[in-house]
This record gives C-alpha cells, structure tokens and sequence, in this order.
C-alpha cells in the first residue's frame, strides 16, 4: 500500500502532451496578450532594465517553464513520490533561472543598470502567477465544460466551495485596501494574519492527504492576490523613478549650461513640467539648498529625495 502511494502517478518530466498544450489557442492568446503588455512597457516606460530583448527572452521562457514549475511545485507536494523535495527544488531552481538567472546574465552582456532585487521580487510573483493560469491541461471548451459540470453538485462540493468564502472575501477585501496608491503598504495588515495561517496550512498539507487539495487553492489564491498588489505597485515605483531620473537629468543639464540650479522647474522643458505635475515631483531652492523629492507610491507620508552631492535618492521617512 505505502509503495502505490508513493508511486508517481504521472510523469513528471515535460512529455510531447506538455508542449501540446502550449499549442493550444487560448494559451497563445492569454501569452500574446501579456507579451503586448511587456512589449510596450520596454517601449513606454523608459525603464533601464525592462527593454524588447529581456521581455522576449523572460516572456518567452516563462511560457515554456512556468506551467511545469507550478505543476510540479504543486504535484510533489500533493503526492509525495520519492524524491519529492529533489523536485521541488528542481521546479524552483527553474524558476529562479527565469525570473534572475537570465535576467543577470541578459544585462551584464548589455551593460544596463539592473535593479536585481525588485526584479526578482515581481517576476517571481509573475512566474507563478503565469504557471497557475497556464496549469489547466485542455481547450477553452473543456473548461467551460468542466464548469458547467459544476452546476449541480454534490452536497460535499456545496460544502468545499462555502470552505473558500472567506478566502475570496479577504482577498477582496485585500484588493480593495492594498492596491490603491500609496496604501499598498496596508498589506501588512493580512499578512499578521496570512503569515501563520500559511505556516499552519503547510504544515497540514504535509500531514494531512485529504485537506491538501483545498489547501494548496486557498493558498494559490491569496498569492495571486499578493502577486497582483506587488507588481502593481512595483510599476508605478519604476514609472515614477524614471521620471524623477528625466527631471534630475535637466536640472542638471540646467545647472551645466547656466552655472546655477534652475529657480523652478517652470524653466525647463515643457516634457519636465508634465512629469512633474503627473507623479508629483517637487522642486524648489532655498537659499541655495537644492530639493527634489516625490512621495513613495507604495506607502503614504515618506519620501524619496534626491542628494545632488553623493547623486543618490534617498527614503525618507515622516
């Protein structure tokens, strides 16, 4: 008995019906759609590392590894076969290839500045993100067929959806709260609730065979759900760095050609004005004291605030 529970029920190595599925047109589709919104991210927002080439290579290889990742992760986990922490590891060594790996390399052969760390941290929330969507194996018929299957249900299915109530209200609420800017740091509110609560479910999955399935969903969802805020707000800081970088550039171009700091930013270009006005960018002098600074888009009250002598941004904070 012990042995065919412990036998893997399926192969767990990528097979032909793994690349099959990425010919489906629906996933094409949904994968076209995110490489539009990373082409033109490359394209718009001027950001130093986020250009066409590392969109097509992370966009590309995030179609091909992220559903075997999230398969995997969420496979061995479930059923334990032998070995089953070596495919943990695995899945995640992939992905951490994916998501840094080729992202350090990419940008070291370009010479473009990197921001290492916030990259991993909203990719990696991508990736994941990616691999569930991508996860179901089928056509778009046979998910809206598999749903309609679900109209009428078992009293027990009755009983496992009522069990994800309060996941999809905390989520909602979460989103609610959390998203909006400047407030994304309210995240922390759920998190004294979901950082247990995810130690305890962990350790029931480990434990406890038949609550492992509902388990792992609730725990999916409210990742996508944190997936969602931190990318969200990650962009927003990228596209308001970026401006405040274009308004550092002409005042110092300003202070080049006139041998002084600009008055205002007034006497700039019209492009800098807009920027400023758009993200909320401050400028000013004071008897000769220089300040530049935004307000963070992630938290309210503190800052970022430029330091013209060392040519660094500093967090301050209220």
């Amino acid at each position: 008995m012990k042995a065919q529970e412990r036998a893997v029920p399926e192969n767990l190595f990528p097979d032909k019906s793994y690349f099959r599925e990425m010919r489906r047109p629906w996933k094409l589709a949904t994968f076209a759609l995110g490489m539009s919104w990373l082409l033109y991210g490359a394209v718009n927002f001027g950001i130093s590392d986020w250009d066409i080439g590392i969109s097509l290579l992370m966009g590309g290889l995030t179609y091909v590894c992220a559903p075997w990742s999230t398969r995997t992760i969420l496979h061995a986990v479930r059923h334990r076969p032998g070995h089953w922490l070596l495919w943990v590891g695995g899945a995640f060594a992939v992905a951490w290839f994916v998501v840094d790996g080729d992202y350090y390399i990419y940008h070291t052969i370009a010479g473009n500045q990197m921001f290492r760390r916030e990259n991993l941290f909203a990719s990696s929330a991508l990736y994941f993100l990616a691999g569930f969507i991508w996860l179901y194996r089928g056509s778009l018929e046979d998910f809206i067929t598999t749903c309609s299957s679900l109209t009428v249900m078992h009293p027990s299915r009755v009983e496992t959806l009522k069990s994800f109530s309060g996941t999809f209200i905390g989520c909602g609420a979460m989103l609610l709260v959390s998203l909006p800017e400047h407030l994304g740091s309210s995240i922390i509110l759920f998190l004294f609730y979901l950082v247990p609560h995810s130690l305890y479910s962990s350790y029931k999955i480990v434990r406890n065979k038949d609550e492992r399935k509902v388990r792992l969903i609730k725990m999916a969802v409210w990742s996508a759900c944190i997936i969602i805020i931190v990318s969200t707000h990650y962009i927003r800081h990228l596209q308001t760095r970026n401006a405040a970088d274009q308004i550092v550039r002409e005042i110092l171009l300003y202070k080049e050609s006139q041998k002084a700091f600009p008055a205002n930013v007034d006497v700039l270009n019209s492009g800098v004005r807009r920027l400023a006005g758009k993200y909320h960018i401050k400028y000013y002098l004071n008897y000769n004291n220089v300040y530049l600074y935004y307000p963070v888009t992630f938290t309210a009250f503190d800052t970022y605030k430029y330091d013209f002598a060392a040519s660094v941004w500093r967090y301050q904070r209220d």
